[in-house]
C-alpha cells in the first residue's frame, strides 16, 4: 500500500509521523509527507483528526472523488452520549466542535487509528474499522544519539496546568532540579533538553486523568532516559506497564522518581529492552475498511518515485553471520541462516529477522550494539 502522511500547513511535524514512517516501510508499504496535500488512489490519506485541512465537507467531497482516508486520534473521545462524542474529558465549545467534527468524518475514512488506549471502543459507533495502536520500535531507536551528564534531576515536557505546576514544585522544594519544556517548544530543542535530565517525569494533567503519554515514554527512550509516571488504571496502562515505571498511587510518586536517579541508565536499558519486545499493534489495523458501500477496486500503479532507486539488491558485505545488501536506498541485513534470498521477490513483512536500516553505516552500527 502507499500511505501519504498529511501534516498540517501550520503545525511542525510531531513523533507521529516517524514512528508511521518506521512501522509501516517496516510492512513494505510506500511512506511520504505533504503539508495540506491529499494525493489520489492509490496513496491513502493519514492525518491527525483535528488537522485545519481536514474539514468534513472537504474529505466529504474528496471522499465522493475516489481518495482514501485514516485518521490518527491522538486523545482520548472518552464518553459517547445520545448525539455524540465527548472529546478527553472536556465539555468545553471548543472540544465539543472536535467530536462533532469526527462524527461528520467517520464515515468517509477507511479507519481510524487511536494512540490512546481503549479509543478505539469509543470511536466504533461511528467509524466502521477503529483500532487501538501504539508506537513501536522503529529504526530511529539505532540511529546514534547524545548522553551527555545531565544536569538537571528530572525534566517534563507538555502543557502545563495548575495541577503539573504544583507537583514539579514539591520536586524543587526537596532540593531537586527539574528542567520544564515549554509546550511550545520545537521538536528538535525538545530533544536536545530531554537528555540534559537523569528522569523523564510523566504527571498528569488533573487528578481524575486517565490518559497515558505514549509521546513522552517513546521521546524518553530516543533521547536515552527513562520515564516514571504517575498512576493510572490498570486498563489504561496495560500496554505500556512493562516498558514504564508506573507509582502505585499518586502520593507515592516522588518517592518512586527519586529511586531511579541513582541507576537511571540501567533502567532506560531495561525500559528500552521491554519496549523492543512488545506485540506489534499496526498489522491488524492495515486491514482497512471502505466506506459507504464503496466498491474494492483494484489501485492503480503508483506514481514513479522522485528518487532513483536500486532495482536489484546487491550484496555489500557478510560480517557475523549476516549479509549486508544494499536496496531501494536502504541497507538491510539479511540473517546468513535463511538461505539464499532475493528481497525484490519475497515479503518482507513475514520476515521479522531482517532489519532494514538508512545507510550503511548504521546498519554496521546495529551489528555491534548487544541483541
Amino acid at each position: 500500500m502507499y500511505f501519504n502522511f498529511v501534516l498540517s500547513i501550520c503545525a511542525q511535524a510531531g513523533d507521529q509521523v516517524d514512528d508511521m514512517r518506521d512501522q509501516l516501510e517496516a510492512y513494505g508499504h510506500e511512506f511520504r509527507v505533504s503539508r495540506g496535500e491529499f494525493l489520489r488512489p492509490p496513496w491513502i490519506n493519514l492525518f491527525v483528526e483535528s488537522t485545519d485541512e481536514a474539514s468534513p465537507n472537504r474529505i466529504k467531497l474528496l471522499s465522493l472523488e475516489g481518495y482514501r482516508f485514516v485518521a490518527l486520534v491522538t486523545e482520548e473521545p472518552t464518553l459517547v452520549t445520545k448525539n455524540g462524542l465527548v472529546w478527553n474529558y472536556q465539555t468545553g465549545d471548543v472540544w465539543l466542535k472536535r467530536a462533532e467534527r469526527f462524527v461528520e468524518l467517520a464515515p468517509y475514512l477507511r479507519a481510524a487509528w487511536c494512540y490512546a488506549p481503549g479509543a478505539a471502543a469509543s470511536l466504533a459507533r461511528f467509524c466502521r474499522k477503529a483500532f487501538d495502536i501504539d508506537m513501536a520500535w522503529g529504526r530511529r531507536f539505532l540511529e546514534p544519539k547524545l548522553d551527555p551528564e545531565p544536569h538537571y534531576d528530572f525534566c517534563f515536557f507538555g502543557g502545563l496546568t495548575e495541577r503539573r505546576e504544583r507537583v514539579i514544585s514539591q520536586f524543587v522544594q526537596r532540593g531537586h532540579r527539574v528542567d520544564v519544556i515549554p509546550h511550545v517548544s520545537s521538536l528538535a530543542e525538545r530533544d536536545a533538553r530531554v537528555p540534559l535530565s537523569r528522569v523523564v517525569l510523566d504527571i498528569k494533567q488533573h487528578e481524575w486523568w486517565s490518559l497515558v503519554s505514549s509521546v513522552r515514554y517513546v521521546t524518553g527512550l530516543l533521547c536515552r532516559r527513562p520515564t516514571v509516571a504517575e498512576s493510572r488504571p490498570s486498563a489504561a496502562k496495560a500496554r505500556w506497564a512493562r516498558v514504564v515505571r508506573f507509582a502505585t498511587a499518586d502520593d507515592r510518586f516522588y518517592d518512586e522518581a527519586i529511586r531511579l536517579l541513582s541507576d537511571y541508565r540501567a533502567v532506560y536499558e531495561r525500559q528500552l529492552t521491554a519496549f523492543r519486545n512488545r506485540p506489534d499493534t499496526l498489522g491488524p489495523a492495515l486491514q482497512l475498511g471502505y466506506p459507504r458501500g464503496e466498491k474494492i477496486k483494484q489501485p492503480k500503479p503508483p506514481p514513479a518515485p522522485k528518487r532513483q532507486l536500486d532495482h536489484r539488491p546487491i550484496l555489500l558485505k557478510s560480517v557475523n553471520g549476516y549479509n549486508l545488501v544494499q536496496w531501494q536506498n536502504a541497507v538491510y541485513l539479511v540473517p546468513q541462516a535463511l538461505g539464499v534470498l532475493n528481497l525484490d521477490q519475497i515479503n518482507l513483512a513475514l520476515h521479522s529477522t531482517i532489519r532494514r536500516y538508512t545507510s550503511l553505516a548504521i546498519a554496521e552500527m546495529a551489528l555491534r550494539l548487544p541483541a
